[in-house]
């Protein structure tokens, strides 16, 4: 007859109090599992509330932007600093397009590439480059690229 390697037999007591210990645990588990998501989701509001200085820094770069448009021809600003380079419209949309989207998306690296791609865009326009559409294909892929692999 085989014996046991266990030195003393387990009682229907204890197998109970294994499998009460064990449900406590599962629910403590999911009771931690369901606050460190409600945390998350708080601590999401909190940043966002940390970081609501750059939305009001871009909402005033936003008014600069609009002000530029409506009061400005653009024969007036094309000539500003460097000929034929807009600077006086493509500095508050870079720094428009770079706080809005820092704010959303919670990221400074992620918010300045966004606002050159932008600015790079508008640049080209005003010049009137003529892209094909692959052009514009490999530039968001690029600019996609880039965010995804910036990821901490």
């Amino acid at each position: 007859m085989a014996r046991s390697r266990l030195k003393k037999p387990i009682k229907n007591e204890e197998i109970q109090h294994a499998q009460t210990v064990s449900s406590d645990a599962l629910d403590s588990a999911k009771k931690e599992r369901t606050s460190k998501f409600s945390s998350h989701q708080q601590s999401l509001k909190f940043k966002y509330l940390k970081h609501s200085p750059l939305l009001l820094v871009a909402i005033l770069c936003a008014f600069w932007t609009k002000n530029i448009l409506v009061t400005k021809y653009p024969t007036e600003i094309a000539h500003f600093i460097l000929p034929n380079s807009y600077l006086a419209l493509l500095l508050p949309v870079f720094l428009t397009i770079t706080f809005v989207s820092t704010y959303l998306l919670l990221n400074m690296k992620r918010g300045i590439v966004l606002g050159i791609a932008g600015t790079l865009l508008l640049f080209f326009k005003l010049q009137n480059i003529q892209f094909e559409v692959w052009w514009l294909i490999i530039f968001t892929v690029c600019t996609v690229l880039g965010l995804i692999l910036s990821k901490k």
